[in-house]
Parts: structure tokens; sequence; C-alpha cells
């Protein structure tokens, strides 16, 4: 349930800091296959395919967990940061059953106007692509993290902005929280065998 309440920032004994991400007990393996009922989210930031599986299984239907559903919602809320506003509020959906059935039926073309007419100068010409490649309605389209952070130099320049180191900690802390929580399910795993 990657969402904005879900990341606070901590600093260290330098004043650097880091964002790192609460409230996991909703993780799931990566890569592996859940019924959407076990998956916990946010509408708000939420996958499309997410969405649609629970629509159409009437929520007892698998989703395979890959970092599309993550990257998804980080774009939700980079999208909140950098433009200040709800992307279903400003196409006026106001109730959660809004926000759904707009996921359920939601269009790639919506969500690339709507980074394109937001996104143009600058660096946040640069936010922009980066959307572009995380936000795909088509979560298989997404690009997988190994290909994001060298695509987009902006995020991994060296670290030589706040913003990108924190955005390269937040991406690291992340991976490495889901790799552990990969470890403690197959220790499970094994003991249950």
């Amino acid at each position: 349930d990657f969402k904005p309440a879900n990341v606070v920032y901590v600093s260290d004994q330098h004043d650097i800091g880091r964002f790192v991400g609460i409230d996991l007990d909703g993780a799931c393996a990566l890569n592996a296959s859940y019924p959407v009922s076990e998956i916990v989210s946010t509408p708000a930031y939420s996958h499309p395919m997410l969405e649609r599986e629970r629509r159409a299984s009437g929520g007892l239907g698998q989703v395979a967990v890959t970092h599309a559903l993550d990257l998804w919602s980080l774009g939700m809320c980079w999208m909140r940061i950098f433009t200040n506003e709800d992307f279903f509020a400003s196409r006026g959906v106001l109730t959660e059953e809004g926000v759904v059935d707009s996921l359920v039926n939601m269009q790639q073309e919506e969500v690339s106007e709507y980074i394109s007419q937001r996104f143009t100068g600058g660096q946040l010409r640069n936010i922009g692509r980066f959307l572009r490649d995380i936000m795909q309605v088509d979560g298989t389209k997404c690009l997988a993290l190994s290909s994001l952070l060298p695509k987009h130099q902006f995020i991994y320049g060296g670290g030589s902005s706040v913003m990108a180191s924190s955005v390269v900690r937040a991406v690291e802390s992340m991976t490495a929280r889901q790799h552990e929580m990969n470890q403690k399910l197959d220790a499970v795993s094994s003991d249950m065998d």
C-alpha cells in the first residue's frame, strides 16, 4: 500500500536522512501471484490491472505482484507532489467508487496526456519522461527497475542532488525490504514443508 502517508523522512546523524516505507504488513513477495483479496491498496494509488482483476473476478482472482504495481503507486505520489493536485479530482472524480471505476476503465492516453500537460519544462520534463515509463496502464509494459535507473540520469546521476540521492535511497530501501520480505516468506514456506 505505497502512498504518501506510508512514506516518512528519517534524518540520520548527519542530517542527510532518507525516505522509509512504513506500514508494510500487507507486503507481498515480488514476482509471485496472490489473490487480489490479499493485496492491500488504496484505490487512488492502486494500479489499474489490480482493480480490473478485483472487479472482473469479484475479488476472487489472482494477480502477479511485480514492480509495476509499486512503480505506479510511486508515480501517483510524484504526480501529486509535483502538480499539487490529485490526478482523479482534477478529472472530476471525487469518490472512492469513482476512482475504482476510473481505474477499471483507464486508457494509457489519459495518463500520458495528463503527464504531457503538466511536466513540460526544465527538470519537470525529465520527471515527465520517468513518469511515462512507469505509469503504464498495461503493467507488462512498465520498464524493470534495473532499466529505469540508468535510463533516467536525473534520478541516478551519481547522487549529485538531494532529490536524486533521496529517490535512489528510497528505491534501494524499497528493493532491500522487498528482498528481505521474500527471504522471510521463503523461510516460513520451508518451515511449513
